[in-house]
């Protein structure tokens, strides 16, 4: 006959044995994980390391180039000296050389003329003259004064301006001796030895109550 303890022990033994594997079989794979997650650990850090090791740059030495010796024949040749540059200046005609200016402000009237140029500037003054003309209006309103006008002439002695140049403090005075001056025109060709090629010339022209 059986012992009735015997049952009750050899179940509880099954059943401890049955939690023993059960318990054994849920740690093995959270074991396995965790032994992949260090060895992929450790493959990231080698892998880390080994390309830290390809990128980093080799450090290249400065190569310093020295001068080369100066040879007896390199000593011995004469250094040559640059030629300067040798600049050709072009002189621009004289523009004063072709145009003339005379003041005959500045002569004396009725002095001898002295040269070709003097002749001529007392010959111009003169053809003025006897085309000047007293403004009626003028003399009963007791204007007096000198103008001074300029002339610009070409070498066939044509008039091509004639413009004002001092007041003579009445307008009627001023416009008698421009017409004067337009009205003695043209003049005389300027003579051979004058290189103008053109000729501005001051003219004073007097007007006083005792000219007829």
């Amino acid at each position: 006959m059986k012992d009735p303890r015997i049952a009750p022990t050899a179940a509880w033994l099954f059943s401890l044995v049955l939690h023993a594997v059960l318990f054994g079989l849920l740690l093995l794979p959270s074991m396995k994980s965790s032994s992949d997650e260090i060895n992929i650990d450790l493959i990231s850090l080698h892998e880390v390391g080994t390309s830290a090791s390809v990128s980093s740059p080799a450090v290249r030495k400065k190569q310093v180039a020295l001068p080369k010796p100066e040879t007896a024949a390199d000593a011995s040749s004469p250094v040559e000296k640059a030629a300067p540059n040798e600049t050709t200046s072009v002189l621009a005609p004289d523009s004063q050389a072709l145009e003339g200016d005379s003041d005959l402000s500045s002569t004396v009237a009725g002095q001898a003329p002295r040269n070709s140029k003097e002749r001529y500037l007392a010959g111009l003054r003169d053809q003025i003259a006897r085309h000047q003309i007293y403004p009626q209006a003028s003399r009963s309103f007791q204007e007096e004064g000198m103008v001074k006008i300029r002339l610009t002439l070409d070498r066939s002695g044509s008039l091509l301006k004639v413009e004002l140049v001092e007041s003579s403090g009445h307008k009627r005075l001023n416009d008698a001796a421009i017409r004067a001056a337009a009205k003695a025109a043209p003049y005389s060709t300027f003579p051979e030895d004058i290189s103008f090629q053109t000729w501005k010339i001051l003219v004073p022209v007097r007007f006083t109550l005792a000219q007829k």
